[in-house]
């Protein structure tokens, strides 16, 4: 359970509910909080590391933002559903995940390649970027369409 939750459950009818506007109220507040933070790192990377590590640096800083990602989701997750299915919804998730991931290979080798031919790899780097960056944001959108109110999940 996360901080959020815990600040923001109520109880009615002998049922722990979850006061989605106290919640998101949070949420907004650790996002607005938090806005600073990579502008931040990307000035340490380019100050302390040497030119030829700065990629590797990069890397790392993308890799474990994204772990800030994927807790928040396995966090949304477990606050959501019941005990008996959160590890299902999981698994799923990871699933479709890794299946992602073998398709966006195949697509970011494809583009890469048209690219190289055509003599701008940069530009092909820039559309894969750009299709990275947006993959964030079309995943809140389409969590936020499918739980728009944040509250536990029942299942038969």
């Amino acid at each position: 359970m996360t901080i959020y939750t815990a600040l923001c459950l109520k109880k009615t009818n002998r049922k722990i509910q979850i006061d989605s506007l106290c919640f998101g109220f949070w949420r907004a507040l650790l996002g607005v909080s938090e806005s600073g933070n990579f502008p931040v790192a990307i000035k340490t990377v380019a100050e302390w590391f040497p030119k030829r590590e700065r990629a590797v640096a990069l890397i790392s800083l993308a890799a474990s933002l994204h772990q800030g990602w994927s807790a928040n989701m396995y966090t949304t997750v477990s606050d959501t559903f019941p005990k008996r299915v959160v590890s299902s919804i999981i698994g799923f998730g990871g699933s479709a995940g890794a299946l992602g991931g073998a398709f966006v290979s195949i697509f970011a080798g494809s583009i890469l390649e048209f690219y190289k031919k055509a003599g701008h790899i940069e530009t092909g780097y820039t559309v894969m970027f750009t299709i990275a960056s947006g993959a964030y944001l079309l995943a809140w959108i389409i969590m936020y369409a499918f739980a728009p109110i944040n509250k536990i999940a029942v299942i038969d």
